[in-house]
């Protein structure tokens, strides 16, 4: 029935098609679907987040600018993808604003700029609570990457942290390493500082 409505314009089928589809990409992305093959599905999922964002759905802007960043039902693109995050931050879309950061931070789509990283990265904190604690780490990640002039720009060196979403998505190997640690010795400094308050005489 949604497909149907999808067909004829109506703004709410067409992201409510996308949104089932990509559960499926999402949870089932080896299996078909309704005698399409993986791929199709994933295909099918990008037009109904096009449709719909070409409709003002900003939710939908998030969605295809993943779609480009990691190549699902299209090319990888990550210009496209700047693009898609970029009109979704716009619309005071955190996880957009966030997204739109990394790839100022890695230099993926455009170039390489710490500056609109940090406005951009602060910008999502301040739209999201929820956004605090994946924005310091990101934060410290970025600052570890200008201290050390790691990393090269292009290509997808890591992915950008899914804060109000199912996880952390995929980064490098070091990028996890550098992340848990400072977890670690942050968790340790609370700890340390909840003692020693603890300890002290009232």
């Amino acid at each position: 029935m949604y497909a149907a409505l999808a067909e004829g314009g109506y703004e709410v089928a067409q992201s409510n098609v996308a949104f089932l589809l990509d559960q499926h990409v999402t949870h089932k992305p080896d299996e078909p679907l309704l005698g399409m093959q993986p791929e199709q599905v994933a295909a099918r999922a990008a037009d109904m987040f096009r449709r719909a964002a070409q409709q003002g759905n900003f939710e939908a802007e998030l969605k295809l600018g993943d779609y480009h960043y990691y190549g699902q039902g299209t090319p990888v693109d990550l210009e496209a993808a700047v693009y898609h995050y970029r009109t979704a931050a716009e619309a005071r879309n955190a996880q957009a604003m966030f997204n739109l950061a990394w790839m100022y931070a890695h230099g993926e789509g455009v170039a390489r700029d710490f500056h609109l990283a940090k406005r951009h990265y602060d910008m999502a904190a301040e739209t999201s609570t929820e956004a605090a604690v994946p924005v310091a780490l990101a934060l410290l990640e970025m600052y570890a990457r200008q201290l050390y002039g790691g990393g090269g720009s292009g290509g997808q060196a890591g992915a950008p942290l899914n804060l109000l979403g199912e996880g952390l998505g995929f980064l490098p190997e070091w990028d996890t390493l550098l992340i848990i640690g400072l977890t670690i010795t942050l968790v340790g400094v609370l700890v340390a500082q909840r003692q020693l308050l603890g300890a002290a005489p009232n």
